[in-house]
């Protein structure tokens, strides 16, 4: 096509002008390797394998690849720190890029991302800044990260919420970070993915969430956004559009649990999480499983002492403990 854009040209004529060291945030020497989880490593490996390779499909045309990540695992399972690695990575690889940490709302996102994004950071040797409102590039931007890379050289984070999606009307962001998904509206999820569409960077993306029962629309819907679980992986997708052009995607989903992460969070702590939780909420906090369908039931865990203790409650309610 005589007016497409030659992605690879542009983001070769960013990397020269604009080039820095990469400096691993994960691995050894500036992370550190013994401490990642098998679940972090896999996507890790995955995630250097592809982003911005080269890919000639089977009509001949290049595509230039843009990976999708996806951890839907218990809680502690490190799914936050892979976040963060991942926005320094395309931070350091794209500099200029504007990427969007995402959760449920502004503070969630900010609280829960945002101390990692500096921390790992600056284990990196990069300063990160924190502006309510900056201008970049001639255009007015509130509520974002400035990781500093080095004299005059810059990449941003912008924080969003999903409950405030429609304040993304018209972004053109270069990759994102999506956290806590299984709370958020799937419309709104689609919208964000739709919005990571800018030109300084492959499209990447990074999706974090908590498991839900296997009806949840997380896991009907990834599949579809190209988010493949790990077992049914089998390499990048070809799909014809209906003007006849040909898009490509590769993208993994793991779902890790907690116990894959002990040599961070201790015995103690996943030994708190299997005494706070019943054995079905376990299967999913604890295990990262998929929890069973919710059906019709008003609780998903019904106990009659709790749910059932006054007098019109007994009276107007029946229990079936079978």
């Amino acid at each position: 096509m005589k007016n497409a854009l030659d992605l690879n040209a542009i983001f070769n004529e960013v990397l020269d002008e604009t080039a820095v060291e990469v400096r691993d945030p994960l691995l050894d020497p500036y992370g550190d390797t013994d401490r990642a989880t098998p679940s972090q490593l896999k996507a890790w490996s995955f995630l250097k394998k592809w982003i911005g390779a080269q890919y000639i499909a089977a009509d001949g045309t290049k595509h230039i690849l843009a990976p999708l990540i996806g951890m839907i695992g218990a809680k502690g399972s490190a799914k936050t720190h892979f976040g963060a690695c991942f926005a320094l990575l395309m931070a350091q690889t794209f500099p200029g890029s504007m990427g969007c940490l995402i959760s449920n709302s502004y503070q969630q996102a900010k609280d829960n991302g945002g101390p990692l994004l500096i921390k790992v950071a600056k284990s990196l040797g990069y300063d990160v800044e924190f502006f309510t409102s900056k201008k970049i590039r001639g255009r007015q931007y509130t509520s974002l990260y400035v990781i500093r890379l080095a004299p005059g050289i810059e990449s941003f984070v912008l924080i969003r919420s999903f409950d405030a999606i429609h304040l993304l009307e018209g972004a053109e962001l270069d990759w994102g970070w999506m956290e806590e998904i299984q709370d958020a509206d799937k419309d709104a999820v689609t919208i964000f993915i739709s919005r990571v569409r800018g030109q300084n960077s492959p499209n990447a993306i990074f999706a974090a969430g908590m498991p839900e029962p296997g009806t949840h629309w997380q896991y009907k819907q990834f599949p579809k956004l190209g988010f493949i679980e790990e077992e049914r992986y089998e390499g990048p997708i070809e799909k014809k559009l209906p003007d006849g052009s040909t898009v490509v995607s590769v993208g993994q989903l793991w779902e890790p649990s907690v116990f894959e992460n002990r040599q961070n969070v201790g015995a103690e702590y996943i030994n708190r999480l299997l005494e706070a939780y019943s054995p079905e909420d376990a299967q999913r906090y604890v295990y990262g499983k998929r929890g069973g369908s919710r059906g019709d039931r008003v609780f998903y865990q019904y106990r009659d002492d709790a749910h059932r203790r006054g007098t019109m409650s007994k009276m107007l309610c029946h229990y079936d403990p079978f």
